[in-house]
C-alpha cells in the first residue's frame, strides 16, 4: 500500500532495495528475458536504480520495465512527479542495448537518446514521463525499427509530430496540455487517442486500418478525408455529450471502406440522430457495436425524431449492443437499424457495460442489481423482439 508518512515510506523503500540488491548479488546474470521494477521509487534512489538498469543490460535482457509508483499510477497524495527518476541513457552506449527490444517507463524523466544505442528497440511505452515534443522526434529518429509507441499522461507534450516509416501502432491518452497531433507514417495501421479534444492531422497514413478517437468533451465524427485511407476498415468513436440540441452532421459523401464501427454513446435523442446519420454514410458496414454508457441518460419523452430518408445498410450482418437499459432513444435507434439492415442475421443485446481497452478488446463491467438486469431483458424482448425478421438470431445476455 501507499503510505503517506515519509519515514514509513522510506523504510519500506530501503527494505525493498535491500532485498533486490541481495537477489541480484545471488544471480548469475544470465538467461534474463524481462527485468521489471514495480515499486514507488524516485530520484532519491537513483544510485540503486542505475545499477539495476546496468544489470539488466549486461544480462542481455530483451525487456526493461520501470513502473515507479503503486500499480503503475502516480499517487496523488504526495508529489511523486516532482522527484522523478532520470532514466540512465548514459548506460546505453557502446552497443550495450543491442538485445533490448522493449522499454516501458512510468514516472520517469527521459532525456535525448543516442542514435546508435537503440537499433533493436521495437516497443516503447511512456506513462507519466517528463518528455517534450522534441524528445518524441528524437526517439523516432534514434529507433530505426520502432513498431509500437504508447504515450500516456505525458503532460509536457503540446504539439506532437509523429514521423516514422516503421511505426505500426500508436496510442496517445490523457496528455492534458496537448493541442495538436500530426502523423506522417506510411506504415502505421493502428492509432488510438483518448482525452480532451485536440486537432489530429493525418498528413500521410496510407496504411491505416483502425482509428479509435475518444474525446471527453465533444462528440466525434468521421474524418472528411477518411476515403484517402484506402486500407481503413474500422473506427471507434464517442458520442458522450448529453445535450438535446440536434448537432448531428449530414455527411455529403459515403465512406465505402468502413466495414466495422464501434460507437460509445450516451443515449439521448441528439446522439441517436448523430449516430443514425453517421451510419447512413457507411453503406458497406458489416458489423456495428454500440456501447451505451452509464449515468444520467438525458433523454426526453415525445421528442420528434427525423431519421435519415432512404436509410439502407444492406451489408450489415451483426449488431452488438451493450449497456441496454430500455432507454427510449436506443430502442428507436435499434428499430431504425433493423428496418435499414435487410440482410441482418445477428443481434446481441447485453445490459452490461463494456469498456474498450484498445486493439478491439472490450472489458465487461457490472450491470448493477438483478432487478435492473431483468427489466432490461424484458424490455428488449417486448420492444425489439417483435420487429425482428425471422432470419435474425436474437441473443439477450
Amino acid at each position: 500500500m501507499c503510505i503517506d508518512d515519509p519515514g514509513s515510506r522510506s523504510l519500506r523503500s530501503d527494505e525493498f532495495i535491500e532485498r533486490v540488491n541481495d537477489r541480484l548479488l545471488r544471480h548469475e546474470g544470465t538467461g534474463i528475458q524481462v527485468f521489471e521494477v514495480h515499486f514507488d521509487l524516485n530520484s532519491t534512489h537513483s544510485a540503486h536504480l542505475d545499477k539495476w538498469v546496468q544489470f539488466a543490460l549486461k544480462s542481455d535482457a530483451q525487456c526493461v520495465r520501470l513502473h515507479l509508483c503503486k500499480n503503475g499510477i502516480p499517487c496523488p497524495s504526495h508529489s511523486v512527479t516532482a522527484n522523478r527518476y532520470n532514466f540512465p541513457l548514459r548506460c546505453f552506449g557502446d552497443g550495450q542495448a543491442s538485445s533490448l527490444r522493449k522499454i516501458s517507463l512510468t514516472n520517469c524523466i527521459l532525456g535525448p537518446m543516442n542514435s546508435s544505442s537503440f537499433s533493436s528497440l521495437v516497443s516503447l511505452a511512456l506513462m507519466c514521463v517528463k518528455i517534450a515534443d522534441s524528445g518524441i522526434q528524437n526517439i523516432l529518429s534514434c529507433c530505426p525499427v520502432l513498431r509500437f509507441l504508447r504515450l500516456g499522461r505525458c503532460h509536457d507534450l503540446v504539439s506532437l509530430r509523429i514521423s516514422s516509416e516503421t511505426l505500426l501502432h500508436l496510442e496517445i491518452y490523457y496528455c492534458k496540455k496537448l493541442v495538436s497531433i500530426e502523423i506522417n507514417s506510411t506504415s502505421l495501421f493502428f492509432f488510438e487517442y483518448d482525452g480532451h479534444e485536440v486537432l489530429i492531422k493525418y498528413a500521410s497514413t496510407p496504411s491505416m486500418r483502425t482509428i479509435a478517437t475518444k474525446f471527453w468533451n465533444r462528440n466525434c465524427s468521421l474524418l472528411k478525408h477518411l476515403n484517402d485511407m484506402k486500407m481503413i476498415k474500422k473506427v471507434t468513436l464517442t458520442f458522450l455529450s448529453p445535450c438535446e440540441e440536434h448537432g448531428f452532421i449530414v455527411y455529403p459523401k459515403k465512406f465505402a471502406g468502413l466495414k466495422f464501427v464501434n460507437l460509445l454513446i450516451l443515449p439521448s435523442w441528439s446522439n441517436v440522430l448523430a449516430v443514425a446519420y453517421l451510419l447512413e454514410a457507411t453503406p458497406y458496414l458489416r458489423r456495428l457495436r454500440l456501447e451505451a454508457r452509464s449515468g444520467q441518460h438525458n433523454y426526453l419523452d415525445n421528442v420528434p425524431v427525423s431519421s435519415p430518408v432512404d436509410f439502407s445498410l444492406k451489408r450489415l450482418r451483426a449488431i452488438y449492443l451493450g449497456g441496454f437499459a430500455a432507454q427510449a432513444p436506443l430502442i428507436e435507434l435499434l428499430a431504425c437499424l433493423v428496418r435499414a439492415a435487410a440482410g441482418l442475421l445477428y443481434l446481441k443485446i447485453d445490459p452490461h457495460h463494456h469498456l474498450c481497452k484498445g486493439m478491439g478488446k472490450w472489458v465487461r463491467e457490472d450491470v448493477g442489481d438483478e432487478a435492473a438486469r431483468d427489466h432490461a431483458w424484458d424490455a428488449a424482448k417486448d420492444t425489439i423482439g417483435p420487429i425482428l425478421p425471422p432470419a435474425v438470431k436474437l441473443v439477450i445476455e
